[in-house]
């Protein structure tokens, strides 16, 4: 594409930038296109310039970076105490598991201590006697300390 310059388009330039644009120029930019081109361009350019000075003052440079420091603080901090959360739960899990594994190998020596201080078995007592009965409420305790980090309010 070849590029046409025009003999007026130095003089409408001027003429714009001054504020100033008569009656002789004015009937050759309505003809010229690359002319009018200079006027448009010219036209919005000063009206950003307007948009610029009438808006309020920037923030100062030193207010951005401390609020961007104290973001990235912030998005380090919640990481940090999403990892916490989640050892939390495992944690719990592990323990709850550890104690009932300890209590189903232990459950006769359990059993014995118990009936030394109550006394003789009562029926009831002897229906919980098989250890299998403990893996459903181990699965339970295990299901509760997982819910509980979820359904606790900080």
């Amino acid at each position: 594409m070849k590029r046409v310059n025009c003999s007026q388009e130095s003089a409408v330039a001027a003429a714009v930038r001054a504020g100033d644009l008569d009656g002789a120029l004015t009937s050759h930019v309505a003809r010229c296109e690359e002319c009018r081109e200079i006027v448009q361009t010219a036209g919005w350019m000063q009206s950003l310039a307007r948009d610029v000075q009438s808006d309020k003052a920037f923030p100062s440079a030193s207010l951005l970076w401390w609020k961007t420091q104290l973001s990235e603080k912030q998005l380090k901090t919640e990481k940090a105490q999403n990892l916490f959360e989640w050892m939390e739960i495992l944690s719990v899990t592990v323990i709850t598991l550890g104690v009932m594994g300890w209590a189903v190998w232990k459950w006769f020596t359990i059993q014995a201590a118990f009936e030394r201080i109550v006394g003789p078995a009562e029926p009831w007592l002897n229906g919980y006697s098989i250890p299998g009965l403990f893996l459903p409420l181990a699965a339970i305790l295990c299901l509760v300390a997982l819910a509980y980090p979820i359904f606790v309010d900080d």
